[in-house]
């Protein structure tokens, strides 16, 4: 299973490159379902990226579901970050090992930008049947993660210094 959503946002790529990757560690502060991230080794990499990945927290319980995200690429010049999802303490029936993501952003002027986030999946044997459900549900989730990196970086971040 393969998800691919786009959005595009009216703020120069360089900006939105800022948030998604090089401030990997700070998904909380766009992110609503995350209600703290914090980077795991922040130190530049083999790969370049700015830290070995993040811990998104999605419980402020002492044993809450939480995930551990680990760059797998990282690529400055073309603003592309890739990262692998694992989630943990998470209820026996979660039909999902492990998560697949890649973010990318292109620029479409000097103050618009398109942001591609697709995802792949690894699914447990058991969430095969659900996988319609799961693809259809996914989606709706990383739609609705996406126009909250819009408004963060439309709303959040100061206008580009050409913007009229």
């Amino acid at each position: 299973m393969k998800i691919t959503k786009t959005i595009v946002i009216d703020k120069p790529a360089s900006d939105v490159w800022k948030v998604v990757g090089e401030d990997f560690d700070q998904a909380y502060q766009w992110m609503s379902p995350v209600i703290h991230s914090h980077a795991i080794e922040k130190q530049h990499q083999s790969n370049n990226a700015p830290m070995k990945g993040r811990i998104c927290e999605f419980s402020d319980k002492p044993n809450g579901v939480y995930a551990e995200e680990f760059i797998t690429n990282y690529d400055e010049k073309e603003k592309t970050i890739n990262f692998d999802v694992i989630p943990k303490n998470t209820p026996a029936l979660m039909p999902i090992r492990k998560n697949q993501i890649q973010i990318s952003v292109k620029a479409l002027g000097p103050n618009q930008s398109e942001v591609i986030w697709t995802s792949v999946p690894d699914i447990k044997t058991f969430g095969i049947l659900l996988s319609p459900l799961l693809k259809m549900g996914l989606g709706n989730f990383f739609t609705k993660i996406l126009g909250e990196l819009k408004t963060f970086t439309e709303s959040t971040l100061p206008p580009a210094p050409n913007a009229a």
